[in-house]
Order: C-alpha cells, then structure tokens, then sequence
C-alpha cells in the first residue's frame, strides 16, 4: 500500500517549523504499572491533525486509540499511567508542559470532548441546563441572559426539540440519543477547534448512531473545527472520517485517506 504511511518516521511527521496544523502529536509514549515493570501502551505515536480534518482513529480495545488522545490533553490520570515521552502541540504550546489550570482553559475552549456513554458522563442529580452553561460560565464572558440563549441555541443546533423545556429536565428524562446530542452541545457550547469524540455511538441504537454522525458532520463543516472520532466500527468512520488511522499494540500501523484504505 504504497499510499499509506507506516511506521516510524512515516507516520506523518511535518517538519518542524511547519505551522498548517490543528493538533501536533509527536513520539507520545505512554506507559501503565511500576517503574520496574512497565507494560507500554501507547508507543512513539506521531501524526498531525490538520485544520477542519475528520480523523477516524480505529483498532481493537486495548490497541492506545483512546488511551493516547486523553493523555495528550491531562485526562489519563497518573498514577497509574505515566507519560514518558513525546509533545502534543497545540496553538504555539506543549499541552504535556501545562499546569492544571492552563489545561483547563484549553479543555472545553479550545477542544471539546463527546464521550462513550451520556448517562455516566452527564450528571444525574443536575439539569442539563445547569450542565450545558457550567463551560460558558468558565470561558465565555456572557451575562446570565445571554448564556441561557446560547443554550438553547445550541440544543437547537443538535436538533432537539423543545429546547427551553429540555433545559429544565435531568438526564434520566431524556432518551440515549438526545443524551448524547446534549453531549455534543455541551463539548460545541464555547466553539472548540478540535472535537474529540471517543467512541459516541456505542451504546446508541442504528437510528441514534446514524443521526449523531450526520450531526457531528454537519456541525463541523458549520463551525469548521476539526474532529477525532475514535471508534471500533469501521462504518461509523467511513461514512465520516477524511483519513483513517489504525492502531495495534500502541503503534499505528496503517494510515491514509478514508477511500484508499477501504479499498486497498
């Protein structure tokens, strides 16, 4: 496969003073366990994430696909885990080399998160309005007024209905599918450049899955951010992704464009 980078250096390393990038991951290491006995989990991963790319991240549970994306941004927590090498640049700076409170004002400002299941990552004792304003209240200098109509601009654009009534329920009201959809309002509220979503339709039915993709596609082409999906469902991420990454035992062993590496 003579269009697809492999291993090592060919995994995509720009040079280095080339600036045409999203998000810079270069040689991130990570391990797990004692010191002594390390078992490595996500080994001298490389790539870039150019401007309004859909990046498709595939591979078998335990492969680093999610392990390597939230380390890169704080949320692996260590222990257990530990970073032993690499840089994740992102606008001019290292996210690797940022105290907690400089990471987050990156997380939810500049890049948003969709995680696997809306009912463990929402808050079952507060509103969804109440969880939907907490990252604009943080970011945005916005008075009241102005939040609550952005909130329901946003479950709008993720096309719920009755916005002003949704803000006033709790999660368990709410279906797996506009669970979710609150999700992505939540990771959009303050317009990040990148949206990390890790494996979002895996406890969704087909009609959720379907609808969250064509939300997520829609949504990025509006607001022209670029988008990691990890996933292990190969045909949520052909029907999505600009390029796709494959990832076996913490290294990633096939990348290219979407078309080429279904085809090939």
């Amino acid at each position: 496969m003579e269009h697809l980078m492999q291993n090592g250096e060919q995994q995509g390393r720009a040079a280095e003073g080339d600036a045409d990038y999203a998000l810079r991951i270069d040689g991130l290491t990570v391990e797990f366990g004692p010191a002594h006995r390390p078992a490595r989990v996500v080994n001298d991963v490389t790539y870039d994430l150019k401007p309004g790319e859909t990046l498709g991240i595939v591979g078998e549970s335990g492969s680093g696909k999610s392990v390597h994306v939230l380390a890169s941004v704080g949320l692996i927590p260590s222990p257990p885990a530990r970073i032993v090498g690499g840089r994740v640049m992102f606008e001019g700076r290292d996210l690797l080399g940022l105290s907690r409170n400089a990471l987050s004002t990156v997380r939810g400002k500049g890049i948003g998160f969709v995680f696997q299941d809306p009912m463990t990552s929402l808050n079952p004792y507060l509103t969804i309005g109440r969880q939907l304003t907490e990252a604009m209240e943080a970011h945005l200098s916005l008075t009241a007024t102005q939040i609550e109509a952005r909130a329901v601009e946003l479950l709008n654009m993720v096309r719920i209905t009755e916005p002003k009534t949704r803000l006033k329920q709790f999660p368990h009201q709410l279906s797996g599918g506009m669970r979710q959809r609150v999700m992505i309002a939540m990771a959009l509220a303050c317009e990040p450049k990148i949206l990390i979503a890790d494996e979002p339709t895996t406890a969704l039915d087909v009609t959720s899955q379907s609808q969250v993709v064509q939300i997520v596609n829609s949504l990025k082409d509006e607001l022209g951010m670029s988008v990691i999906w990890i996933t292990h469902d190969l045909g949520v991420v052909a029907g999505i992704a600009d390029t796709i990454q494959v990832m076996y035992a913490g290294h990633i062993v096939e990348r290219g464009p979407t078309e080429v590496v279904f085809s090939d």
